[in-house]
């Protein structure tokens, strides 16, 4: 009898997202009037959803690409979007031009939840709208004469390693531009930590030792630590310049 509850037990945990998140939407009303309904997808198994999957095509196959392609095949192309259950959470994938466009203008209904702020920041130039994303965004442009100058010295060497080069400049110019760090001990130390700083950006969210995401956030505690520390020397600077200017 218990072998015969199988099946039937198997087809409900993979199809119970699908129909917890469909009874949740079931009562709610488009702006139109009519009944809202849901992308076509797959959302998975509970807790877990398509994680294993999107690992699959991400991290092991390295084909992010045929993700999208393999929903595209099985779903049609239809309205440019797609339900499913990522990083623990319910979501809607949008891969068509017009999607993603409606999806970037409406930044008051589409609010920025990935990264995980707890990683890059609640300041991140990724995390912030509006006038902040405006404001963060000219520190930026501010790099570009140094970025140009990278550009052209790459430009005179037959070879580069484009990953390894990119991480170079852009640290020597964050450092440089922000707490006036030279290239050495402490500029390498930040590098290293924002290897695992990004290493735990699309990882799994558990803060348990030994996952990537545990790692990251303490990545980012030791970067903190760092701006902190050069802050501090910088006070206690100022305040014996002042006392000393008396």
């Amino acid at each position: 009898m218990w072998l015969a509850l199988v099946p039937l037990v198997g087809w409900l945990l993979w199809w119970w997202n699908d129909i917890w998140y469909g009874l949740l939407t079931a009562n709610l009303r488009s702006p139109e009037g009519g009944a809202t309904k849901l992308p076509p997808g797959h959302m998975g198994l509970p807790i877990i959803g398509e994680m294993f999957t999107f690992l699959w095509y991400f991290k092991f196959l390295r084909r992010p690409d045929d993700y999208i392609n393999s929903k595209r095949h099985k779903h049609g192309d239809g309205i440019g979007m797609y339900k499913t259950h990522l990083f623990g959470r319910p979501s809607i994938i949008a891969f068509s031009p017009a999607a993603n466009k409606f999806v970037f203008r409406d930044e008051e209904s589409f609010i920025l939840e990935w990264p995980n702020v707890e990683i890059v920041g609640k300041t991140s130039l990724v995390a912030v709208h509006g006038k902040a994303h405006v404001r963060i965004r000219s520190f930026v442009s501010r790099m570009q004469p140094r970025i140009i100058s990278a550009l052209r010295s790459w430009a005179d060497r037959r070879r580069v390693t484009s990953y390894n080069e990119i991480r170079k400049v852009t640290f020597e110019n964050i450092g440089m531009y922000f707490a006036s760090f030279k290239p050495g001990p402490t500029l390498g130390a930040l590098d290293e930590y924002f290897t695992g700083l990004v290493s735990g950006i699309r990882s799994y969210p558990l803060n348990i030792p030994g996952f990537a995401y545990h790692h990251a956030l303490q990545c980012r505690k030791k970067t903190v630590a760092i701006f902190k520390e050069e802050l501090d020397k910088r006070n206690k600077t100022t305040t014996t310049m002042e006392v000393h200017s008396l």
